[in-house]
């Protein structure tokens, strides 16, 4: 329902959303408009969709879920081709003589001849906050995307909570045989300073996590 309210509140997201798959290669403006729309349907007023991530992270009292977070703009971004690829193959059914096109490029990618879902091409976070991303996974062994971990394309540790886990980091030979233990003392898992986070990498990497 909200969906739709939101929809027909704005003429343009009316419009943005009626040309997808109209051609196979959906242009900048519709992807604008769809990803101020999905800002909307997360009650912000911004345009942004990685700026609308930051707000709803940052005004939480407590780390948020990321499944309940906005997606990244690049995995939004994604998202919006292979939908506008899959309409196009629809509206295009009846049509006896259409070009087919192949859907690599298009949200899907070719990893030895084997067609893939392609997620996202940037680094999910900077390397420090992924650091601190952990789960709890009860039922799911951490096996998809409601794992917060797998939906970072992270392997569970220590820091997890889960139960009969199978999504556990390889260990090399090397690491194998040489174990390094970690100092832990004085650290706080539940306190990160974010700012610090964002001085040691881009914005947009930042925004990427959040």
């Amino acid at each position: 329902v909200k969906c739709k309210t939101v929809m027909m509140s704005n003429k343009r997201f009316i419009e943005a959303a009626k040309s997808i798959g109209n051609n196979y290669n959906i242009s900048d403006n519709v992807i604008n408009t769809l990803e101020e729309y999905m800002c909307k349907l997360y009650g912000t007023d911004h345009t942004n969709i990685n700026e609308a991530r930051y707000h709803l992270f940052t005004k939480s009292k407590t780390i948020p879920d990321p499944n309940r977070l906005p997606p990244t703009r690049d995995a939004l971004y994604q998202h919006i081709k292979r939908a506008n690829y899959q309409t196009r193959e629809w509206k295009l059914a009846m049509d006896r003589f259409y070009q087919w096109e192949s859907p690599v490029g298009h949200g899907w990618m070719d990893t030895g001849g084997v067609l893939n879902v392609n997620w996202m091409e940037n680094k999910p976070a900077p390397d420090t906050v992924l650091e601190f991303a952990s789960c709890k996974c009860k039922k799911t062994k951490c096996c998809n995307k409601q794992c917060k971990c797998k939906s970072l394309g992270l392997p569970c540790t220590d820091l997890c909570e889960c139960v009969n886990c199978e999504n556990e980091p390889i260990a090399s030979e090397e690491q194998k045989d040489d174990e390094v233990v970690g100092d832990d003392e004085g650290m706080d898992d539940d306190v990160i300073d974010f700012d610090d986070l964002l001085d040691e990498g881009d914005d947009n990497s930042f925004y990427n996590f959040l």
